[in-house]
């Protein structure tokens, strides 16, 4: 007599809203699997598990966005109960990274909860909500729609434009620092 333990199989379905991603995967598990697209999903899964945490895209975004914030401008991270990740109180910005738009309900009414929250807290300091630039349009839309929040200190940010506003916020504040700053003596 054999001894099998059964199997637990878990269904976690695959919904494509963009068209030519969802024909390419097709066509790949096709390709690869004799169109099995369980098991094109399951080796993209183990192929990305495989990377060292370095190589993973959420991982790449999250230590970009550290060495920018904390390196460049003089950022903290902050604790978890803050309602954001980042604080840059040089140029009066607080920060929350978002690798993806939450795919549950529940979920996405935390992050707009902190970020009133912060709002709330930081009346005086700017919310940004920074998420990667690679993301489909669609999600990016989603990410967008924040906006009507009516949070009139929230900016919606990919994180070349974060850059770029970290960039002009550091040049505002340098130049008002010059302009604050006496003339030197003329002897």
């Amino acid at each position: 007599m054999t001894s099998t333990t059964p199997s637990v199989r878990k269904v976690k379905s695959v919904n494509f809203t963009d068209t030519s991603l969802f024909e390419f995967a097709t066509k790949r598990a096709d390709a690869q699997y004799g169109g099995n697209f369980s098991s094109y999903i399951l080796a993209l899964v183990e192929r990305d598990r495989s990377l060292p945490e370095a190589q993973r895209v959420s991982s790449i975004f999250e230590d970009s966005l550290h060495s920018l914030i904390i390196t460049r401008f003089a950022g903290q991270a902050t604790a978890s109960d803050t309602g954001y990740d980042y604080a840059l109180p040089k140029l009066g910005v607080v920060v929350q990274a978002k690798t993806r738009f939450p795919k549950e309900r529940k979920l996405e009414y935390a992050m707009l909860g902190s970020l009133q929250n912060a709002a709330t807290c930081n009346p005086d300091k700017e919310v940004i909500l920074v998420y990667p630039d690679d993301l489909a349009p669609q999600e990016k839309e989603r990410f967008s729609e924040i906006t009507a929040l009516g949070l009139p200190a929230l900016k919606v940010l990919g994180t070349s434009e974060f850059k770029a506003f970290l960039e002009m916020k550091a040049s505002s504040a340098d130049e008002v620092q010059s302009q604050n700053s006496p003339a030197p003596a003329i002897a």
